[in-house]
């Protein structure tokens, strides 16, 4: 199971209240009905920032609030628009480390970078410029730098989830599994229902083999998204992991429900009902599979060793030559394409197929031993 990586931008509730001028009532009115509006259609956004500076003096803070609310909006532009003029009246952390944020959801890491750092130089608690910077410098590769920043960033606000997971996140990236753990259980402490959260310890729990762990908080996840298709997808891993085929089978047959004809849950599927030796079940699946995707080497095989226990050989044999005309140097191809033929008491060309693949790959324990069961039947 992959690490995930899903860091999470600062929402801008981490900005604190509303600047402190002494605005009207209309004015305070106008822009908290404009703050609250979230990302509703255009046209209503249009009459409601209007409003804000119609109601409102041309301030500093009267562009950063209205910015905020552009950017919660999803007009990053308009936001960095905004922010760049109430930065020309008034040089604030609160507002450089906004515009930071914004340019690095707008790609343009060297700016924000350059923002945050300077909103840091201006105020060392900026939640916005560590959280931010603490992110971008995991991203680049800088975890004990990103660690230290993300830290701080926590002790100011400890219930805040996303430097709590970028947090787990940099740790993981530095192969501190321990930590990672520890802050990914801190995570769930302070906000039970933190899907992301339940994956990422799932990942790490998986890492220091803990199976138990990992699949409890894998199938937690998959209560909070049951049509999450990538969850199921993780569960049914660990479920593999772990033996339990029939879950396994379950899982993935409802991931196929969600997902029809994808190419890598059927296959997964196909592998699982050969766990339990439903053989002709996986024929037809990974059957159907090949026809659709016919250069899928890990379908050909798995299709390959469907039709061998079925006593397909003919079909076997022609599925498995399929998967070596693109992988000719494929260990597991070629030895299954053995195997066959010893079935078939074929037997020099079960040992020609065995002795290739220790060519290739000397230290293969499975051709190893099918040479072994080879030697009294020649």
């Amino acid at each position: 199971m992959r690490i995930l990586m899903n860091f999470v931008f600062v929402g801008w509730a981490a900005m604190g209240p509303l600047c402190a001028d002494a605005h009207s009532d209309g004015c305070d009115a106008a822009m908290r009905n404009l703050l609250q509006l979230g990302g509703e259609e255009a046209a209503t956004f249009e009459v409601l920032s209007t409003r804000a500076f119609s109601a409102c003096p041309a301030s500093a803070q009267t562009f950063y609030n209205v910015g905020l609310a552009s950017s919660s909006a999803g007009r990053n532009k308009d936001a960095l628009d905004l922010f760049d003029r109430a930065l020309k009246l008034e040089d604030l952390p609160n507002i450089r480390s906004a515009r930071g944020k914004i340019e690095l959801e707008l790609g343009d890491t060297q700016r924000g970078k350059e923002d945050l750092e300077a909103a840091l130089k201006q105020d060392p608690t900026n939640q916005v410029a560590l959280q931010n910077l603490g992110l971008l410098l995991s991203r680049a590769g800088d975890q004990a730098s990103a660690t230290t920043l993300l830290k701080r960033a926590l002790a100011g606000n400890p219930s805040d989830s996303a430097t709590c997971l970028n947090l787990g996140i940099a740790y993981t990236r530095g192969k501190d599994l321990e930590q990672a753990k520890a802050t990914y259980v801190q995570c769930l402490k302070e906000t039970p229902n933190f899907t992301e959260a339940h994956r990422n310890l799932a990942a790490v729990l998986l890492e220091l083999g803990d199976f138990a762990g990992c699949q409890a908080h894998l199938e937690r996840a998959s209560a909070l998204l049951p049509k999450d298709v990538e969850i199921l997808k993780e569960l049914a891993g660990i479920y593999g992991e772990t033996k339990t085929f029939t879950k396994q089978e379950e899982v993935l047959k409802r991931a196929l429900k969600l997902a029809p004809g994808d190419g890598r849950i059927m296959l997964q599927l196909g592998v699982a009902l050969q766990s339990q030796e439903k053989y002709g079940e996986s024929d037809i699946l990974l059957s159907g599979l090949v026809g659709k995707e016919p250069k899928n080497v890990s379908a050909l095989i798995a299709l390959g060793w469907a039709q061998i226990e079925l006593k397909k050989y003919r079909y076997a044999e022609s599925t498995l030559k399929a998967a070596l005309a693109i992988e000719p140097k494929n260990v597991i191809a070629r030895n299954d394409l053995g195997v066959m033929y010893l079935r078939c008491k074929q037997f020099a060309q079960a040992q020609e197929a065995f002795d290739h693949v220790l060519k290739i790959a000397p230290g293969n324990a499975n051709a190893r031993k099918n040479l072994e069961i080879l030697k009294p039947k020649k």
